[in-house]
């Protein structure tokens, strides 16, 4: 039990063939962490070697369907361009699938089954008391899989398929689950017999004709453009990255069921705009896209230059994006946050970006001129947050907002519009930030500043955001 490690590789090759008949099995211990995790906190059976594993994206999987009567067939095929059918099943079936193999039947799905909801509660009081009226009111399930019958029988009552995931419909097969599993035993036997949910099953046709029918599938429901992208590689790498420390990444919405004590969950979303602004400097782009995104309901920042040329999704996420680097970004915001009483999940027409990316500026000179030039500036703030020392971040802070206060001073007339157009447009903002960049910080006079005798500038320094936007 141990880190891996591949440089050991040809240690462990060489002591195999030298030992033929010893075994040893080596287990990664941050691997085992997160199958913890997923297990525990996401409800997920993850693989665990001293137990039966079961896949069902691997596992041959038989389903039972059902014959409406003898005149037709038991389902409705689509033979192009990719192999779809459509039946009729049980609750039973549902049932039986959901109870082997959990939550791991929605991996490719864009969203969690709800554990709690009036949506949820509509949909388990309809097969309870209704189960006949079920097949009209419920638009039933969409899978695909990755490798169906070679051959379908007109007659079949069963069908064997390998790779199923249901892409539409979690809440639907979560909601039948608990309402038959907290079923009396007649009662299943009637959810049983009157009910039936329509099964949409589709051939995989590889990750972006996938992708696309999850996208359109769901269409109906409102979806964050961020759960298109939970299962990118690069989400679930961040993700992992984030379990050694106390806050988790959440790549989509509700995938923790359970948060442990002293485990902060933030949506990465959150970690975008911090990050884009913070580490790549562009908080005009933060400031565009959240209005964009309330007016339109399209988050740029989950949105590919393939889709749009004016995606941030490439931009923001690619393999130089390092986790440590969105905490940096994101403690930083927090902190300013709590200065200046927003709210992080909802904040949207705001000079808060702005602040934080020029802190970057400050914090940077006041970091070289204390220590060396050499100190790795997120790090730093890693460390002082980790031992709770984060005075001189607030100070910090507080001098570059002081900064922008002096640019944009109430007593001048045209100080809205300037305010905005600073906020609005790169150029200006650029400008901005030049002057920051010739400013020669003094590191005695961070030093001193006095919290406590500055709060007020929090509120008092500018206008409100909404004036801001609305003026």
């Amino acid at each position: 039990m141990c880190n891996d490690n591949h440089q050991a590789d040809d240690n462990i090759k060489s002591f195999k063939q030298n030992h033929r008949r010893t075994e040893f099995e080596i287990y990664d211990i941050n691997r085992l962490k997160i199958d913890y995790i997923e297990r525990k906190f996401k409800r997920i059976s993850s693989y665990n070697p001293l137990e039966s594993h079961y896949n069902p994206e691997e596992d041959k999987i038989s389903l039972e369907v059902q014959k409406v009567n003898s005149s037709s067939g038991n389902f409705i095929r689509v033979p192009k361009p990719f192999e779809s059918y459509v039946f009729l099943i049980k609750p039973k079936t549902i049932f039986q699938l959901f109870e082997k193999y959990g939550f791991t039947l929605f991996f490719r799905n864009v969203r969690n089954p709800l554990l709690e909801s009036d949506f949820n509660r509509e949909i388990e009081r309809t097969a309870i008391d209704n189960p006949a009226f079920f097949w009209y009111y419920n638009n039933g399930l969409t899978a695909i899989s990755s490798l169906l019958p070679a051959e379908i029988r007109n007659e079949a009552t069963t069908i064997e398929l390998r790779g199923l995931q249901i892409i539409n419909g979690a809440q639907t097969v979560f909601s039948i689950y608990k309402a038959y599993k907290d079923a009396s035993p007649t009662k299943q036997e009637v959810m049983d017999r009157e009910t039936l949910i329509t099964l949409r099953l589709l051939q995989s046709g590889g990750r972006d004709f996938d992708l696309n029918v999850t996208r359109y599938t769901n269409s109906q429901n409102p979806v964050s453009d961020r759960d298109f992208h939970a299962n990118d590689e690069i989400q679930i790498r961040l993700q992992n990255e984030s379990f050694t420390t106390k806050y988790w990444y959440e790549k989509r919405r509700g995938e923790f069921r359970e948060v442990p004590p002293g485990i902060e969950v933030v949506p990465n979303y959150v970690f975008a705009n911090a990050y884009l602004s913070y580490q790549l400097q562009d908080p005009v782009s933060v400031f565009s896209n959240n209005i964009q995104a309330e007016q339109s309901g399209v988050d740029l920042n989950f949105v590919t230059r393939r889709d749009s040329s004016n995606g941030l999704y490439d931009t923001i996420f690619d393999d130089s994006t390092e986790f440590f680097d969105l905490l940096a970004a994101y403690l930083v915001l927090s902190i300013h946050k709590n200065m200046a009483g927003f709210d992080l999940k909802t904040t949207n027409k705001s000079v808060s970006y702005h602040i934080v990316a020029l802190f970057r500026i400050f914090f940077t000179k006041y970091c070289h001129k204390k220590y060396d030039r050499s100190v790795n500036i997120n790090f730093q703030i890693l460390r002082l947050v980790e031992n709770k020392s984060t005075e001189v971040i607030q100070k910090i802070l507080l001098f570059t907002k002081k900064f922008v206060a002096e640019l944009f001073s109430l007593r001048k007339e045209q100080s809205i519009q300037d305010l905005y157009t600073f906020l609005s447009q790169s150029s200006q903002y650029e400008k901005i930030k030049g002057l920051f960049e010739d400013f020669d910080i003094d590191v005695a006079g961070i030093d001193a500043l006095e919290i406590a005798e500055n709060e007020a500038l929090w509120n008092n320094i500018t206008p409100s955001e909404e004036s801001i936007v609305e003026e």
